[in-house]
């Protein structure tokens, strides 16, 4: 069942040169953890204030649990859309302990209720025995279940998560974004994360959606997003990638690495039949035998922990190289010799439009 539904939605900012967010459609499922990946300015920011009724679009409907609220001529107050908002820098008020952040959404209900409720959430988040902390006296972590346990507390029908992990070191990060998908997950809630991590976002989410300048680029889950970017710019966003040029030539990719039949792609080759043709350093191979791929020239090694980075150059026909990037795992033999051979599985070679 589909609980947020975006159609055709569009906001352009006074003297802005291009639109933050462009003819933009969505829908997040029941239950579902949607991750809004982008750069700063992609308009993931935008698009969420939107959606919680801070900013209202220019034109485009938004629909949440089969009720409009907002389209050309309606405009619900956010107050009224039962929506959680977890904010990127907390937004804790300094001068109310934990119970009275969690508790400030439920003023219209009973002491009873209200106790009931905060003490579920105080249990949910592990913050029992902090309610009457104030949020001075919390670690970041700790400030950020407050933020959570507060979203969550009113029973809303949605929650959004803005940027809610980049004031936090990597250990703690890490740490706190498993949390936050348990306890959503066990809730059942329906929620929407903006991050520019990639990590943060092919990690706990359902799927991915991809924004660059108001544009969605691609949605999907995050293996098949991760395996089968659309476009040069999502392969690169999503973690380090080849970018190769390929001609078309009798229904055969031929490229630095080798030639290729791939089946079923939908990229259109250009003028030149050119294509771009992506494939991640780890699915590349690297062989001592000439038998095993084309010759190629190592470069550079570089030791990243848990792989080492190899960086070779393969010389083409017309005289210049051509450079790639493979990950070799660390149980391989230490030495790498200045001449190897590279090749890659097809199924790992996926064409992509040239869009960066």
């Amino acid at each position: 069942m589909e609980i947020l539904k975006i159609l055709n939605l569009c906001k352009k900012f006074t003297n802005a040169d291009i639109s933050a967010i462009h003819d933009l459609n969505l829908t997040v499922k029941d239950g579902e953890l949607l991750a809004l990946l982008g750069e700063s300015g992609s308009g993931k920011t935008t698009l969420i204030r939107m959606i919680a009724g801070l900013e209202k679009p220019d034109s485009g409907k938004i629909i949440l649990r089969d009720e409009v609220i907002s389209d050309d001529d309606y405009f619900m107050p956010p107050e009224k859309r039962g929506i959680g908002i977890v904010f990127q820098h907390y937004s804790l008020f300094p001068h109310l302990t934990v119970k009275d952040n969690i508790s400030f959404g439920l003023t219209k209900k009973s002491k009873e209720v209200r106790n009931e409720v905060v003490n579920r959430m105080l249990v949910m988040t592990g913050l029992c025995g902090y309610e009457k902390r104030y949020p001075h006296e919390l670690s970041g972590g700790q400030q950020q279940r407050v933020s959570l346990a507060r979203a969550l507390a009113t029973n809303p029908s949605l929650i959004l998560l803005d940027e809610p992990f980049s004031n936090l070191d990597t250990p703690l990060r890490i740490k706190m974004r498993e949390e936050i998908q348990k306890i959503i997950k066990q809730t059942g809630t329906t929620a929407i994360l903006v991050t520019h991590d990639n990590q943060d976002a092919l990690a706990i989410s359902d799927r991915v959606a991809i924004l660059k300048n108001g544009l969605l680029h691609q949605i999907d889950t995050p293996e098949c997003i991760y395996k089968k970017p659309c476009n040069c710019y999502v392969a690169n966003f999503l973690g380090k990638t080849n970018i190769i040029p390929a001609k078309v030539l009798n229904g055969m990719y031929e490229s630095p690495i080798g030639n290729f039949k791939i089946n079923g792609s939908q990229i259109s080759p250009t003028s030149d039949n050119e294509v771009m043709l992506s494939v991640r350093p780890e699915c590349l191979n690297l062989s001592k035998l000439n038998s095993e791929g084309v010759k190629a020239t190592v470069r550079k090694v570089s030791f990243m922990g848990e792989y080492r980075e190899v960086l070779v150059a393969i010389k083409l026909k017309n005289g210049s190289s051509f450079q790639l990037k493979v990950h070799v795992k660390n149980d391989m033999p230490s030495e790498i010799p200045n001449e190897v051979y590279i090749s890659a599985d097809k199924e790992n070679i996926i064409p992509v439009e040239n869009i960066c």
